[in-house]
Parts: structure tokens; sequence; C-alpha cells
């Protein structure tokens, strides 16, 4: 039972951040939810430190990415969900597969959209402000996400599809 409501969350905020590109605080909540009741019932009280240590890993390896926009706090959020669910000793797991499928779907945007040389330009120059102590502006502006750039990836794709990848791989 776990497992069918920790893949309905995913596919529930993945399908809503590719319509929306947002996923409301509703589905966060409900997930949450969902994951202590069920967690507490599975596992009774002595699950709780895992399921709290599960949702601060995301929130404390995130905070940097967050912090210079590269990462969204609904995506910070659905890996906070996701933690309760898998607790603390898979959580850094699902995060390795998603940075994972993440990296390999920003690649072939890069590629299909012929943005090697803008994006790598881009990178470069951020990671300069940043080492030389300016406070960059968003890696992703505010422009971008509101027109919907066509390059832009949901975050909550990949976390999704890392949050799979990782249940198929506890069922083998």
């Amino acid at each position: 039972m776990k497992t069918i409501l920790l893949i309905l969350f995913v596919l529930f905020c993945g399908g809503y951040d590719l319509k929306a590109f947002k996923i409301p605080n509703r589905f966060i909540l409900a997930g949450g939810a969902a994951g202590i009741g069920i967690r507490l019932l599975q596992d009774g009280s002595s699950c709780l430190a895992d399921m709290a240590a599960g949702a601060l890993i995301p929130a404390a390896v995130c905070a940097f990415l967050f912090y210079f926009s590269m990462i969204g706090a609904a995506d910070i959020k659905m890996l906070m969900v996701i933690g309760i669910f898998a607790g603390k000793g898979e959580i850094g797991k699902i995060m390795w597969y998603s940075l994972l499928i993440a990296a390999a779907g920003a690649l072939i945007r890069i590629l299909r959209y012929r943005m090697t040389f803008l994006r790598g330009f881009y990178l470069y120059d951020y990671i300069r402000r940043v080492l030389e102590g300016e406070k960059p502006s968003a890696y992703i502006s505010r422009n971008e996400i509101n027109s919907r750039s066509r390059w832009l990836m949901h975050l909550a794709l990949p976390i999704a599809a890392g949050t799979i990848v990782w249940v198929v791989r506890s069922l083998i």
C-alpha cells in the first residue's frame, strides 16, 4: 500500500508540474499526511525519527540549490514527502536517481534546442560570479519560467522517475 501511495503521489505531482509548472501545496500536504499515516500504521511510532530525517535530508541537501534558484521550493517539498515514505536510508538513493535522470534530460534538451554554447557560457558565468562572491541573479529567470520556455525542465518529472526507478530496484 505504501508503494502504491508513493507512486500515485509522484505521478500526480509530475503530471501537475508538467501542466502548470508548479505543485500545489494541497498535493504536498495530502502526500505528507498519507506518508505519515501509512508509515505509522505499518511501522508504529518507532519510525518517527526515520520519517523526520527522511524529510529533512532533502531540505538540507537542496537548500544551496534553492538559494541560487536552481531548484524550486515545490520540488524540495516533493522530495521531503518522498523522504517520509522512504526514510533516511533510502532518500539519498532516490535523490541520486533523480539527479541522474534530470542531468540526462537537461543534456538532451540542451542538444535538442542547440543551446550548448549559450548554456555552457551561462553556467560558466554563473559559477564565476558565485566564486567571486557576487550574489548572482536567479539561475533561471522568472521571465523564462513565466514564458514557459520550451527548454525548461519540470524537475518533478525526473524526481518521479527517480522514485519509480527506486521502487523497481527495491522490488528486484
